[in-house]
């Protein structure tokens, strides 16, 4: 999924804050409440991701497994400044210290006056949220991360496994918070044979 101001939503107006975001996802993903879902969410995704799966656990749909990217367990996140409110010279020379984008968009300036406003609104819905004990879900998590991705560590991985019932798997993958990218076959891969199994 997109949100609302990014890729092919660019046009739509962004959102600031975790419960606005959260609500349009649930709204958009109400048709394909009539399946079992697996869902899956990178670094702030994962977030999201978690919190739909927590939503859907008291209703109807069942959530078969939840694949979280690029983020440490909630109860055990790390204190994210929000600094959404820096002028775009500051805001730029954080991502570089908190590796936060590609190398390729931090040092394009005219790519990054299209982008700081996108990257200012992500950091501030991630400030506006609160995570709040509410029990574990019951569903497998599978938790991703890269070994050198600077915002995530070995322990704050791990604790992802408080948050389920069911069985845990934690898997790393050579690269940094854009792992992903790098890895996208070999997730693809684990992901359908996840739901194979």
């Amino acid at each position: 999924m997109e949100l609302p101001g990014h890729g092919t939503r660019i046009r739509e107006p962004l959102l600031e804050d975790f419960d606005a975001v959260f609500g349009q996802m649930m709204e958009a993903l109400q048709p394909e409440f009539d399946r079992p879902l697996c869902l899956f969410g990178h670094s702030l995704g994962a977030i999201l991701a978690f919190e739909v799966a927590r939503r859907l656990r008291s209703g109807s749909v069942e959530v078969v497994h939840l694949l979280v990217s690029g983020h440490n367990a909630p109860q055990n996140a790390r204190d994210v400044e929000d600094v959404s409110q820096l002028d775009d010279a500051a805001l730029t020379e954080r991502l570089i210290k908190l590796n936060c984008s590609p190398p390729a968009v931090l040092h394009n300036s005219e790519l990054m006056r299209l982008v700081l406003p996108v990257i200012r609104a992500d950091f501030a819905v991630y400030s506006s949220y609160a995570y709040r004990d509410n029990g574990p879900l019951s569903c497998p998590i599978t938790t991703l991360g890269g070994i050198q991705d600077p915002r995530t560590d070995l322990p704050g991985l791990q604790a992802w496994h408080h948050q389920t019932t069911g069985r845990f798997a934690l898997l790393q993958f050579t690269g940094d918070h854009f792992f992903v990218y790098h890895a996208e076959r070999e997730i693809l891969r684990l992901i359908a044979a996840e739901l194979a199994g």
